[in-house]
């Protein structure tokens, strides 16, 4: 961490909303960084003067532009990784920038961004698959579980923070079980569907009784 604080870093996180909506959230955060462009424009025209902008930067100063959940910025619009290509290729090369993607479904980083047939493909310099914690870790979420219990935690979620955070919320175990999993409003009650929407092409064939 103290090797990021010494660089001047952008962190974005997408989120599921329309492309016109993620490129004016886009365009605040660098401006908040360079306010002094802010006497020209409101919010970039496009994401490709957007992302040239923090390449044009980069050619004086060392900076970190982190996106996370790419996968909800680039289902705005299909062509951002055509666009980020074509920036990185004429911007970005040669300039002090270390851009890092990353994105919590699986199939789409290794299709849409490390596959062969992404336009992002072998512009990479290095990946890293976060792994989920292990038990030790895991059970240090739980301070008021049993050994039991913690056990048993892990076995239902296994080592994904957010769900482990969840879980930790309630005062034992079953209550947790019964918030998260068994009510309809509960955190990880869609969460099966949720998944599968995002790593299968059509989940409906594996939500149904018989396949034809």
């Amino acid at each position: 961490m103290n090797s990021v604080k010494v660089k001047k870093l952008f962190f974005f996180v997408a989120i599921e909303q329309n492309d016109k909506g993620a490129l004016e959230n886009f365009s605040e955060q660098i401006l908040a960084v360079y306010p002094s462009a802010k006497n020209y424009l409101d919010v970039f025209s496009s994401w490709e003067k957007a992302l040239e902008y923090v390449g044009i930067q980069a050619q004086q100063e060392r900076i970190i532009l982190a996106i996370d959940e790419y996968p909800y910025m680039a289902s705005g619009n299909a062509s951002i990784s055509s666009v980020l290509q074509k920036v990185i290729d004429t911007k970005y090369l040669g300039s002090r920038i270390f851009l890092i993607l990353s994105g919590s479904s699986m199939s789409f980083m290794e299709n849409q961004v490390l596959g062969y047939k992404s336009p992002l493909y072998g512009r990479r310099t290095a990946q890293l698959k976060i792994q989920p914690f292990d038990y030790l870790d895991s059970s240090n979420f739980f301070v008021d579980y049993t050994l039991e219990e913690k056990l048993l935690a892990f076995a239902i979620v296994g080592g994904i923070p957010q769900y482990l955070k969840n879980l930790a919320r309630e005062g034992d175990l079953f209550n947790a079980i019964y918030h998260n999993f068994l009510r309809k409003d509960g955190h990880l009650f869609e969460e099966p569907t949720s998944i599968l929407k995002q790593e299968l092409r059509e989940p409906a064939m594996y939500n149904s009784n018989r396949f034809e």
